[in-house]
């Protein structure tokens, strides 16, 4: 009886606390679709189970309207970015903030609001009313002219980078980026691989159709930032880290 006691107390034990790591996973809900902000058991704890939930979350319909002026306006994100020890991050599409050429909606900045003058020079034959979405947008625009498109997507991307480097500095230094596959001229530039080559953040491509790989990569990356130690200058609260532009 005393072993069937002690296995069936140990049974419910890590139950409780398996319940409680849920718990904490689902308080994170409240942050952006593409992002999870995890506190310091939280990183400790992460395991197979944990990382495909997290995953789940953030490759989530919703992260894929989600670019990074949605982030930059949520005027809480930063105060809650504080209390959390590491960050798994989809990053941000590309072509879904506003830009010298067109703007997006504020909240759902997967949808194109109005062409700019500079696009409308650039692309003079295109008529921008037939177009609601951002994707349809860059697609058409890419299949009309590759090298016109080379120059929108290489100030686009620029422009991205500075934010997300705004974006990066509200978030704790220690960090997971994801990066699924994206459409051909927006892919992730090499300047911003570079850029991530860096103590406390890890660049993980992940794609939704080989769902169980990316959840073993995002698992082991979590564990190597649980095992990292960043410098103390690193966790000031005017410290400046990012992605590099050249």
């Amino acid at each position: 009886m005393t072993g069937v006691f002690v296995k069936q107390y140990g049974a419910a034990n890590q139950a409780a606390r398996r319940a409680g790591r849920v718990a904490r996973l689902a308080a994170a809900f409240r942050d952006p679709a593409g992002l999870f902000l995890l506190d310091a058991g939280q990183l400790q704890c992460t395991g197979q189970m944990d990382a495909g939930w997290i995953l789940r979350r953030v490759l989530h319909p919703e992260a894929q309207i989600e670019g990074i002026d949605a982030r930059l306006a949520d005027p809480c994100l930063a105060a809650r970015a504080r209390g959390a020890a590491a960050f798994v991050m989809l990053l941000p599409p590309a072509g879904n903030l506003s830009n010298p050429f067109y703007s997006v909606h504020p909240r759902r900045n997967d949808r194109f609001v109005i062409a700019h003058p500079p696009l409308r020079r650039l692309y003079p034959e295109v008529d921008f009313a037939d177009f609601v979405f951002t994707g349809h947008l860059l697609g058409v625009l890419s299949a009309l002219c590759a090298a016109r498109f080379a120059l929108l997507a290489r100030d686009i991307q620029e422009l991205w980078l500075a934010r997300l480097n705004l974006h990066l500095a509200q978030l704790p230094d220690r960090g997971v980026m994801l990066y699924p596959p994206l459409p051909p001229g927006l892919a992730l530039p090499l300047s911003a691989r570079q850029g991530l080559c860096r103590p406390g953040l890890r660049l993980v491509p992940v794609d939704a159709t080989r769902f169980a790989p990316s959840v073993r990569a995002l698992s082991g990356a979590l564990t190597g930032l649980s095992r990292l130690a960043l410098p103390e200058a690193a966790h000031r609260p005017d410290r400046g880290h990012g992605l590099a532009c050249a």
